[in-house]
């Protein structure tokens, strides 16, 4: 038994090694592949990263699906992102410290959106612990709608759209688009409202 047991272990080793230099590889071409396809770096990492990253998962799920074990299905897309939003994101911050570069948890508006969407949807669906077609066509439809979004959101349009505004919609256009505005806003707690003057 311990024999099986070092195998295993063995074997886990070697595929987490080799899963680790495959991310590797593969975060070195993105940005040859945003340049050849003309794809955003912002498209790449949420929609294509996203499913390359997690084909074993996804492929794991369908076939549980397929086999009627809908609980075990839900419970491996739902774990994953827990463990993604709840340990990885926090855990790669907090390790940002140590280098010269840091990782703020901060994002912009489109992805604020997009988060929210999706746990209201899984929470809509998953709510009365009973599933059909229509609901998992919701899902996916839901998905494309916001891969799109992601395909076309472009930071430099809306600058480029705001570079011809007068100069007070350019301030704005442009704070909303940078994360730093989130930044001050949500950690330095500048959300008072201006002031304004009493009419007598």
């Amino acid at each position: 038994v311990q024999d099986v047991v070092r195998c295993q272990l063995m074997l886990l080793a070697a595929a987490t090694a080799a899963v680790a230099f495959v991310s590797e590889q593969l975060v070195h071409t993105l940005e040859a592949v945003a340049v050849s396809f003309g794809w955003s770096e912002l498209f790449i990492g949420i929609i294509i990263v996203a499913i390359v990253g997690n084909a074993a998962e996804h492929s794991s799920a369908i076939i549980m699906a397929y086999k009627n074990k809908m609980n075990v299905s839900v419970e491996i897309a739902v774990g994953s992102t827990l463990q993604i939003a709840m340990f990885v994101a926090p855990l790669l911050v907090l390790i940002s410290l140590f280098f010269e570069t840091s990782m703020p948890l901060v994002f912009t508006l489109p992805e604020l959106v997009a988060m929210a969407t999706a746990v209201l949807l899984t929470i809509v669906i998953t709510n009365d612990g009973d599933t059909n077609w229509f609901e998992g066509l919701t899902l996916l439809i839901a998905y494309v709608i916001m891969g799109i979004g992601f395909f076309l959101f472009d930071t430099r349009l809306f600058t480029d759209i705001a570079d011809s505004a007068p100069a007070v919609c350019r301030k704005k256009v442009r704070r909303l688009l940078t994360p730093a505005f989130y930044n001050r806003r949500f950690y330095t707690g500048r959300t008072a409202m201006p002031s304004r003057s009493r009419r007598r």
